[in-house]
């Protein structure tokens, strides 16, 4: 069991402290405010905002709205919050505000499990995962995806023309060939002719 800050004697005037508590998994945890029950007029109870307990001293009247059967205040001393067998559920800030005849007081606790990474950096990380590692597979596949589609159209392209993308040619080309020695065979026989050799 988690003891927390011990209670001070009535005659210290009111402050407003915060303070972080790690506890591990099902252990026990017991959350006191600072202030005297005996001059109190009305104490509140909140987790992350929502009040979840508040007692009005003269009139008696309680207000329960727990998040969880885990958690208990007794009636007769509703300065202390017990959380029986911590769950990650149960992980956030729990506020003690208490209304004194000298003023008000508040007591903040910010509850963790021992090991257990809060939601926000999970979030990050997987947001950090998505960003350097599934975006730029996607972007990878999306090149890959796009080379292979002009290597298709090119080999269509090619295959209309009677080309073929190895390199081969086709009828036209054959005869572009047989045309063209034709030509330079000729033009050397000129040359020839002129200069003599």
């Amino acid at each position: 069991m988690v003891q927390l800050l011990n209670r001070t004697d009535a005659h210290k005037p009111p402050t407003n402290t915060h303070v972080n508590l790690s506890v591990s998994l099902q252990q026990k945890v017991e959350l006191f405010c600072n202030v005297s029950l005996n001059n109190t007029t009305q104490l509140t109870w909140k987790k992350d905002g929502r009040v979840i307990f508040s007692f009005t001293k003269q009139s008696k009247e309680t207000f329960k709205n727990f998040s969880s059967d885990r958690m208990r205040i007794d009636l007769e001393d509703p300065t202390t919050l017990w959380i029986s067998a911590v769950q990650m559920s149960d992980v956030g800030t729990y506020l003690c505000s208490s209304n004194t005849l000298r003023g008000s007081c508040n007591m903040e606790w910010t509850l963790n499990i021992k090991g257990a990474r809060n939601n926000s950096q999970s979030e990050r990380n997987m947001k950090e995962i998505i960003l350097y590692s599934i975006l730029p597979g996607l972007g990878g596949m999306c090149v890959l995806v796009g080379i292979s589609c002009i290597l298709l159209f090119c080999r269509k392209q090619n295959n209309q023309n009677d080309l073929d993308c190895d390199g081969d040619y086709g009828e036209k080309a054959v005869q572009m060939r047989r045309t063209n020695r034709n030509n330079s065979s000729q033009y050397l026989e000129k040359f020839n002719s002129v200069y003599g050799s």
